[in-house]
């Protein structure tokens, strides 16, 4: 009887790796290229000892073999099928939707109700219903009747920066960045009016930075968690947002939406097309107060800190670059002048080199370094490599889209590192049309707030650069060194820049929100 715990003990270490270990072959078996996983960590040690970028890590196996239509990779202990040939890339994501509509849950529904419910989660049937009811309210000319809450916000943003005291003018914008893009969700979507500038202590930014902070060690952790160790989070009570930031914003929307319903209140923003969707019914019931309020939620948890982060990597380029600087800086300068200082919907979009600027930022940084897809059912691969056998995916198994590996392909992109919105002028079509520029996802599940998001930062960047020089200071990293062991792409050190009042800004007209009356903001 001696013998029996050394015993067990001997068959639960045999048990714990027969568990890690039963899935590491499955991609040599079968000759599909990879690197040989770590024990539990799988390929993910960089991440999990913060000694490199998801990017980084994707960006390996993607340059593993550079004839391999796709190659294996291991989260954990969930085999993974990476995808590098844009032509299976776009029979995955379009021609074979039907069997890769959904992404792979990593939110428990009982942990992160308010999480599980945005259309990011969602899955099946109740994916298809929402997307098609929400799908209207992300129309151009929805978009552009919130043209004025957001220029307000940003006029507001830009006279700050433009009256900052000379001591003060070198900042870190993913923090300013971060602020603006609270307040314009904050007035656009749920309206109501916050600044984050000079109350950045309202609960509002507060519990928004808390929840969104995704390049934060324990933000990132969570996540990890939650996708690879879901029966360990439930066990220890670890959610991705706490119950006490779900209960703000489920209490602050459906507040709102009880005081327009009693008041007959009609605003220009999300929320109100939201509320609208109650009385639709081709798509079954109507949305419920729930519903509303994951979905508006949604805007922060998906454009909240992605959009400040686009924006400070946008800065960051054209502080480095003073040849696209001052070209993006005439074209608004010359726009203002042919618009009599108005800064409009439509001048704003008619920008194309602020688009080309947009566009170029997005394509060397975005945001998220993978798309993911989940097999329905089994389904064939061809062979990985040339006389290969074809591997089958199984029902549930992922897939990953390697966008940021993509977009740094020498052969797709020439001298892909620099940055080149000329790129976007010269061939801007043909590289949309591609099938290799995947900022905001590829499908039907491409990103319902891309125009939004479009929106939200180029009339930023028009109104800061009409009042505001920016420079490369001494704490400027050159080059750019990204932030390791976290799910996004930012900067490691921040996104540190000089900002300085133009000695001779062009006229700016502004239509204030308030009463819709033009006057001069200079």
């Amino acid at each position: 009887m001696e013998y029996l715990p050394i015993i067990l003990s001997a068959l639960a270490v045999l048990a714990v790796y027969y568990y890690y270990a039963r899935n590491r072959n499955c991609f040599k078996k079968h000759g599909v290229p990879s690197i040989e996983p770590y024990p539990i960590v799988g390929n993910m040690g960089g991440m999990v000892f913060r000694t490199t970028s998801l990017s980084d890590v994707i960006g390996k196996l993607y340059n593993l073999n550079p004839d391999a239509k796709y190659v294996g990779f291991y989260e954990f202990n969930t085999p993974i099928v990476i995808i590098r040939d844009i032509d299976l890339i776009k029979s995955v994501c379009v021609k074979h939707f039907d069997n890769f509509h959904d992404h792979r849950p990593f939110i428990d529904k009982e942990m992160d109700k308010i999480l599980a419910g945005m259309l990011f989660c969602l899955t099946g049937e109740k994916w298809r219903d929402d997307r098609n009811m929400l799908s209207p309210a992300f129309t151009s000319s929805k978009i552009k009747t919130m043209f004025a809450l957001m220029s307000d916000r940003a006029v507001y943003f830009a006279k700050f920066l433009s009256n900052l005291p000379e001591k003060e003018r070198v900042l870190e914008v993913k923090s300013v960045f971060t602020r603006y893009t609270t307040d314009v969700i904050a007035s656009c979507v749920f309206g109501i009016e916050v600044d984050s500038i000079n109350d950045p202590k309202n609960p509002i930014y507060v519990k928004s930075r808390k929840v969104l902070n995704f390049a934060g060690l324990i933000q990132s952790i969570k996540i990890l968690m939650a996708r690879n160790m879901s029966g360990l989070s439930r066990m220890l009570g670890i959610s991705v947002m706490s119950k006490s930031i779900s209960t703000f914003f489920e209490n602050l929307i459906s507040t709102a939406v009880k005081h327009r319903d009693e008041n007959g209140i009609y605003k220009p923003d999300m929320l109100q097309l939201l509320m609208e969707t109650r009385n639709k019914k081709q798509y079954g019931k109507g949305f419920s107060i729930e519903d509303i309020t994951t979905h508006a939620f949604a805007f922060f948890f998906g454009g909240s800190d992605t959009v400040a982060s686009q924006l400070s990597f946008a800065i960051y380029h054209l502080a480095t670059n003073p040849d696209v600087y001052e070209r993006l800086q005439n074209e608004i300068d010359e726009t203002l002048e042919r618009t009599q200082g108005q800064l409009s919907y439509d001048a704003v979009m008619g920008m194309e080199y602020l688009d080309a600027v947009i566009n170029e930022t997005m394509r060397i940084h975005p945001i998220g370094a993978m798309l993911d897809r989940m097999s329905g059912n089994d389904f064939e691969l061809p062979p990985a490599l040339p006389g290969g056998k074809p591997f089958t995916v199984k029902a549930g198994s992922n897939i990953w889209i390697p966008v940021h590996a993509i977009h740094l392909d020498p052969n797709y992109y020439e001298d892909p590192h620099k940055f080149d919105p000329e790129r976007f002028l010269v061939d801007g079509k043909r590289i949309m049309a591609s099938g290799t520029y995947l900022p905001f996802g590829v499908g039907q599940r491409m990103c319902i707030g891309n125009r939004f998001a479009l929106v939200e930062m180029k009339v930023l960047l028009c109104h800061l650069l009409a009042r505001c020089d920016v420079k490369a200071c001494s704490k400027t990293s050159v080059p750019l060194e990204l932030a390791k062991g976290v799910m996004v792409v930012t900067a490691k050190n921040g996104f540190w820049v000089k900002i300085e009042p133009r000695k001779n800004p062009p006229l700016l007209v502004h239509a204030t929100v308030a009463n819709g009356t033009c006057k001069a903001t200079n």
